[in-house]
């Protein structure tokens, strides 16, 4: 990882050793959506309490995700 505003790596640690990616096509997402939505885009993710005590994430800007199951539209 590499910080273009400082002109230094982040975490260098290990950074001369090649590695393949755990997965590619999120290499592949992550270009489009900074592409996209530029590098300063942030989506919003809130931590609520639920009623037994749980902490709940509740993200925003991702449609997919929900609990509210999809009606069949055939």
């Amino acid at each position: 990882m590499y910080d273009a505003s400082r002109d230094k790596p982040v975490f260098p640690v290990g950074a001369a050793t090649p590695y393949v990616p755990a997965s590619t096509l999120k290499l592949l997402t992550t270009v489009s959506a900074l592409e996209t939505l530029g590098a300063d885009h942030t989506f919003t993710t809130k931590v609520v309490s639920a009623a037994n005590g749980s902490l709940v994430l509740a993200g925003g800007g991702d449609p997919l995700l929900t609990i509210k199951r999809q009606t069949d539209p055939s």
